[in-house]
């Protein structure tokens, strides 16, 4: 019966684990070669590709924006840092993500990476 239960405790154990990964920052991701964009012009890219996504975008200062993401109980909250030439996505917060600072709910990543793609279609769309 012991037995029994150990395994049932690790059976829980791996499965909460697989739900969690390291948190995934972006640097510097290019926003393209021929891009001779203005602040402003990246910073209007950023915005609209983030509330495309859902994301509510303030802007905190020139080259800095803070992203906030609500589904159902969770949030996830994201300092993006960004220039004329690329931009930075980097984990500020969050609630009920699991996260420890160096882990996070799997979702969460998911979340930056389709924000990330939004940002570079959006770029790609808008900074000819």
């Amino acid at each position: 019966m012991k037995f029994c239960r150990l395994g049932v405790l690790l059976s829980l154990f791996v499965v909460a684990a697989c739900k969690t990964a390291t948190i995934y920052n972006v640097e510097r991701m290019s926003l393209g070669a021929q891009t001779t964009a203005t602040t402003g012009a990246v910073a209007d890219v950023i915005r609209q590709a983030g509330e495309r996504q859902g994301w509510a975008i303030k802007d905190v200062r020139p080259g800095e924006m803070r992203g906030m993401l609500n589904r159902k109980k969770h949030t996830a909250v994201v300092a993006i840092y960004y220039d004329t030439t690329s931009f930075s996505i980097h984990y500020v917060d969050s609630t009920n993500l699991s996260s420890d600072g160096k882990e996070i709910h799997k979702a969460y990543n998911l979340w930056i990476k389709q924000l990330e793609e939004a940002i570079q279609r959006e770029a790609a769309f808008r900074l000819r």
